[in-house]
């Protein structure tokens, strides 16, 4: 079990879609776009208030079929190493990074992250030239008692398949250490499992910006959230608190795109994702952090 943790860290990072890609490997392209819809409230102060600055880390990796002088290439961005200018405000931070190509190279991957909009993508003309695009943004926040706060907005997958994407939602009520509760949404193309947006709320027993400063003794409830989904990508996932106490939560976006057979980690191990991506350093093949 250990190992899978490890491997689903390496997921979210998306080295797994090139070390995974083979015959598998399918040309065209893919991207994962998600853009914030209502605000939650929390810029404002209303129900609550952000705990901390956005925190992302985006990871990009392209390898030709036939290696050459310039394969592979990767690229990892954490937003600690942004000005702050860059971290704070509206969700989601801001940052741009592409794989440097040759002007007649098709191979690539992208990434995005602004101010209400997150994206990920590859392109490729190649069976087996494998190319992967992950963001993993998050953000703590407190809640007022009896309040709620309410993420939302629009995903968008496109890929070569033409296939139907479909939402599904899951909850995990067994976390571990500060972990309470933890709601996902789920959008992605069944046909393509590599291609898609996961929007994540999670419930702690304490305060995740000072952890051991005092356990809440919260313990999950079936009514923490309320979520709605179609299959057109609208998502809405609410969490509630249903207490006389402040809630401390986090939400978190996962939006990937990659062109192999790698399987996507399922919500119930988000919490030790995020942890696992933060004892990774940022990895570089020859390239410079924009």
């Amino acid at each position: 079990m250990k190992m899978m943790w490890i491997a689903a860290s390496v997921c979210a990072l998306g080295v797994c879609g090139a070390a995974q890609a083979g015959s598998d490997a399918v040309p065209g392209s893919a991207s994962a776009t998600f853009t914030l819809g209502t605000p939650t409230g929390l810029d404002t102060g209303e129900p609550g208030h952000w705990l901390a600055d956005n925190g992302f880390q985006a990871s990009l990796v392209t390898a030709h079929e036939v290696p050459g002088p310039n394969d592979a290439q990767s690229l990892n961005l954490k937003s600690r190493l942004l000005d702050a200018s860059a971290r704070a405000g509206t969700p989601f931070g801001e940052a741009a990074i592409e794989l440097p190509k040759a002007p007649e190279e098709t191979l690539s991957a992208q990434a995005s992250i602004g101010h209400g909009s997150v994206s990920s993508g590859w392109h490729a003309d190649r069976q087996d030239d494998e190319a992967s695009a992950t963001i993993n943004w998050q953000r703590p926040f407190v809640l007022n008692p009896f309040a709620s706060v309410t993420f939302s907005g629009i995903a968008m997958l496109t890929n070569s398949l033409g296939s139907t994407p479909l939402p599904r939602f899951t909850e995990d009520s067994t976390r571990p250490d500060m972990y309470v509760h933890q709601a996902a949404l789920i959008f992605r193309d069944e046909t393509f499992a590599t291609n898609g947006v996961n929007l994540i709320a999670n419930i702690f027993n304490g305060n995740p910006a000072a952890p051991g400063t005092g356990a809440q003794q919260r313990l999950p409830s079936f009514d923490d959230f309320t979520y709605s989904a179609d299959p057109l990508g609208h998502l809405s996932l609410t969490v509630h608190n249903h207490s006389g106490n402040v809630l401390f939560g986090s939400f978190e976006l996962f939006a990937y795109s990659w062109n192999s057979a790698a399987p996507v980690p399922e919500p119930a191990m988000w919490g030790l994702m995020v942890l696992g991506l933060a004892g990774l350093g940022v990895r570089r093949a020859g390239l410079k952090l924009p």
